[in-house]
């Protein structure tokens, strides 16, 4: 079994950044663009490539490493927390994204303060609409009022056809 070690030319304890500089320098120099017709410089191109892609792989690399060093006698759950501790870095504590302090609260208050200028606006709209509305129908309530007292005053000087006209008049356009 090949030496992947060796191949990229770094010692086992080598950081991700020492092996991928490793890959780069040696591809580079054995790719087959770059040595065309080349077989041998073909062939330990695909042998670099695939250390790197061994070593790259923090899970395949820690099997690699155990069958390089055949101590390695675990069980899977030894062998799942060994891999952990030694090529996952610690997660970080959880944040506390609800943080209660003066800063909160003055967004509180700014929410609730526009909550209260939109509302206020939206009522003054619906009382300035509904004020309106009552005016034009205080109007309309105005000139029918007019119309029956014409009507009335008709009636009682004897006109009678008049009046009647007048009625008919005013119940066709409101029934």
């Amino acid at each position: 079994m090949p030496n992947y070690y060796e191949i990229l030319g770094v010692n086992q304890s080598a950081d991700a950044h020492s092996i991928r500089a490793a890959f780069k320098r040696l591809a580079m120099a054995y790719h087959p663009d770059r040595n065309a017709g080349d077989k041998r410089a073909e062939d330990i191109f695909k042998t670099v490539n695939e250390a790197y892609h061994t070593l790259s792989d923090p899970l395949k690399k820690a099997r690699y490493d155990a069958r390089l060093n055949p101590s390695y006698n675990l069980s899977p759950e030894e062998w799942n927390r060994m891999v952990r501790k030694k090529y996952y870095p610690p997660r970080p504590a959880k944040q506390n994204y609800y943080v209660v302090d003066k800063e909160y609260f003055r967004i509180q208050a700014l929410t609730f303060l526009v909550f209260i200028v939109i509302a206020g606006f939206c009522f003054a709209l619906l009382n300035t609409a509904q004020y309106f509305f009552e005016q034009k129908r205080l109007k309309h309530y105005e000139a029918n009022r007019k119309t029956i007292q014409q009507a009335g005053s008709l009636f009682s000087s004897g006109r009678f056809e008049d009046a009647l006209t007048i009625m008919n008049t005013l119940s066709e356009k409101e029934p």
